[in-house]
């Protein structure tokens, strides 16, 4: 006779496989699975199976192995989900694992459509997946089809809208490049921060009727016991909180709920089974467990596990400002490496320039030179003439041994060697003062080029220093939702709420769409609905329940 019998636990993004005794019971199941995944805050979690009737159950902590394998088989298949919800996720979930988690289940809530999301709501929600699960954008990796649309947005959000899987990647990724730069376990916490404001998060649907046998929904949440009309899950028309309810219990297909103060007056339920009463009491025990724990004093494991929070958070900050700090700093190199690469280009230009001018000048230069040999042979072609009217001039001296024909002829001759040494000696002037003028201007530009091959090296120098440089009690009456209180989400969503409309087929709209709508346009969410049902006394509620 066999002693054990095999388990699977299916989760999130594994699975486990165990053998237990058939004499375990789901406490010890739960407890194992849980120290396997590493989680501490048990609490919000539960197994669920499919019993003999194919109806999901939440595994009951007493239960035997045994009792189950006779009905459920030698193998026995479980799923690890989060049963209860928090009230507020920043400030109940402490733990990463436990936080991962919750991620899972809600997102995978949301894209098969358990909770209603608008659209614009799921873009933004899917730019946080596409992070969780890729980091961040980077251009040269997420191309118009890294996402695979249907695995991020809820099946209605694609039909609804005339928008192609590349159009959707593309306001995705859009949305992605806003992100900025985070810790992947940031991302995963401002994405719960913004599920947990839809309507229909952390509640447990039940089909109802009250005494006049109205068909309703029946939705438990950790801050109470929620009652919709048949056609509307989103917007609760009573509640009743925890604290004002005294007792809760169930015969059969009865449910009641004996609120605190209302004159001995019991509320009655009427569910569909007695399977159903008995779930309804499971999560109704186990909400109001944890709503009661909420306001009281920390126990020692949530302290410490609170205190291990504050440390890695700490450490992520830290590690933040320091990439901050490596993100400036390289920002700063980036910035000086541009400037520097900019002025070794301008003064690469003016190098060439002054090249080009040297050059010219040197040719100048090298024609001046060539005509100063000119004037050479030309000055002493002028002192020949000097010497022969030298000796001319003797000869004149001598005119009385000569014809006054022949002194006529000699001193004409004077005259024109005289008028030929004055523009021969006014002519080398010139050429001088005009060497002289361009050696002054090619001396200036040789200085300005040599300045400048100093200022080109000098700036190479500094560059490649700097680059080896060192790169060192909340009530819930006063909560509100993440759009009301941070400005830069609210104005995301309403550029996406105004994107979307105007691509949205309103023939595929059904009635969950219609009812949000008329939400936003009344200024209504969740948080407003339930502030605005819960005025009144407990009387009030219980008689408006009665009359639905």
């Amino acid at each position: 006779m066999r002693k054990t019998v095999s388990v699977s636990v299916f989760t999130m993004d594994s699975q486990l496989d165990f053998s237990l005794a058939l004499s375990a019971n789901g406490h010890q199941l739960f407890t194992q699975v849980c120290r396997s995944l590493g989680i501490r805050e048990i609490w919000y979690f539960g197994m669920q199976y499919m019993d003999h009737k194919n109806r999901p159950t939440w595994l009951e902590f007493d239960k035997k192995m045994r009792a189950l394998s006779s009905s459920m088989g030698d193998r026995l298949q479980f799923f690890f989900k989060v049963k209860y919800y928090p009230e507020e996720v920043s400030e109940d979930l402490v733990e990463d694992i436990t936080r991962l988690y919750f991620y899972y289940n809600v997102k995978n809530d949301i894209i098969d459509g358990k909770i209603y999301c608008p659209a614009e709501t799921a873009v933004l929600l899917s730019s946080y997946q596409a992070y969780i699960r890729h980091g961040k954008y980077d251009p040269s990796v997420h191309n118009q089809d890294f996402i695979k649309v249907e695995k991020y947005l809820p099946k209605n959000v694609r039909e609804q809208h005339d928008v192609t899987d590349v159009g959707w990647n593309n306001k995705i990724m859009k949305c992605l490049v806003s992100l900025g730069d985070m810790f992947r376990e940031e991302a995963i916490m401002d994405y719960l921060k913004i599920a947990q404001d839809l309507e229909m998060y952390g509640v447990s649907y039940f089909k109802i009727k009250n005494t006049k046998q109205t068909d309703l929904w029946l939705g438990i949440s950790a801050l109470g016991l929620n009652m919709y009309r048949l056609d509307n899950q989103l917007s609760p028309v009573v509640v009743f909180p925890w604290n004002e309810i005294q007792k809760l219990s169930y015969s059969q297909n009865k449910f009641y709920v004996k609120p605190v103060g209302a004159s001995g007056e019991v509320l009655t339920l009427y569910t569909d089974s007695t399977h159903t009463s008995r779930l309804i009491l499971n999560l109704s025990m186990g909400n109001h467990k944890l709503y009661a724990v909420r306001r009281q004093p920390d126990s020692i494991e949530v302290q410490q596990m609170k205190v291990k929070a504050k440390e890695r958070q700490a450490i992520r900050d830290a590690e933040r400002e320091k990439l901050h700090a490596e993100q400036k700093a390289r920002e700063v190199m980036e910035k000086r490496l541009l400037e520097m690469q900019r002025l070794m280009q301008e003064n690469e230009e003016a190098f060439a320039r002054t090249q080009m001018i040297l050059e010219q000048y040197e040719r100048k230069v090298n024609e001046l030179n060539a005509q100063l040999n000119e004037e050479k042979r030309a000055r002493q072609k002028l002192e020949n003439l000097q010497s022969y009217l030298e000796e001319t001039n003797r000869k004149l001296e001598m005119e009385s041994m000569q014809s006054a024909e022949e002194r006529q002829r000699l001193s004409q001759e004077r005259d024109e060697i005289t008028a030929q040494i004055c523009k021969q000696t006014q002519l080398l002037q010139e050429r001088e003062e005009e060497k002289r003028q361009f050696e002054a201007e090619l001396a200036r530009v040789r200085a300005m080029h040599e300045e400048i091959m100093k200022s080109d090296n000098g700036q190479k120098r500094e560059s490649d220093e700097r680059e080896l440089e060192a790169v060192n009690n909340v009530d819930e009456e006063l909560r509100r939702s993440k759009e009301d209180t941070d400005q830069d989400h609210a104005t995301r969503l309403k550029i996406l709420r105004q994107d979307l409309s105007a691509v949205r087929n309103p023939n595929k709209m059904q009635a969950i769409d219609i009812q949000y709508e008329d939400n936003v346009k009344k200024g209504m969410d969740k948080y407003r609905t339930l502030r605005a049902i819960r005025e009144g006394n407990t009387k009030k509620r219980v008689d408006q329940f009665e009359s639905m």
